[in-house]
């Protein structure tokens, strides 16, 4: 049996790392990033460590648009049962609007979380008129934003 689940993700720390490559390059962009989340509420409740690796569209594109793929190390409790588990992260950052769909490693829980299944899904809506989309130095002032996972236990 699967379980529908909403939490909060509230984004404690964020480290974005450029790659400067010193020349315009017809293809994509490569970065990375770091972030480390707070999940509360729904039933899930704990932290995550994650780290993503990211493709900016090429020369000529929009240049807030890419592609993401990364994993999180999560350690808490998802629906009372305690444990540590990864999940890969994929997605896109379309216009500053990014969409996530997650999918849980099954074969790395540990504790009470062995046996789990399942995937989520989270989307990051564009900043605020007159923001200009970047990551706030500020990490206080980085939104929190809703997910949504399917889990269940074998």
């Amino acid at each position: 049996m699967t379980e529908h689940v909403k939490t909060t993700i509230k984004v404690l720390d964020y480290v974005h790392l450029a790659v400067a490559t010193g020349k315009k390059t017809p293809g994509p962009i490569p970065h990375s990033a770091h972030t480390e989340s707070e999940y509360a509420g729904g039933g899930v409740e704990g932290t995550a460590v994650s780290s993503f690796s990211m493709a900016q569209q090429a020369a000529g594109a929009k240049p807030e648009d890419g592609h993401f793929a990364g994993i999180a190390l999560f350690e808490g409790t998802i629906l009372g049962k305690k444990g540590t588990v990864a999940w890969t992260v994929t997605g896109t950052y379309i216009g500053h609007t990014v969409d996530a769909h997650l999918h849980l490693l099954s074969d790395t829980a540990t504790g009470e979380l062995k046996g789990i299944h399942g995937k989520g899904h989270y989307k990051l809506p564009p900043p605020p008129e007159g923001c200009d989309g970047t990551i706030p130095t500020d990490k206080t002032k980085i939104p929190a934003l809703e997910a949504t996972f399917d889990v269940g236990f074998a």
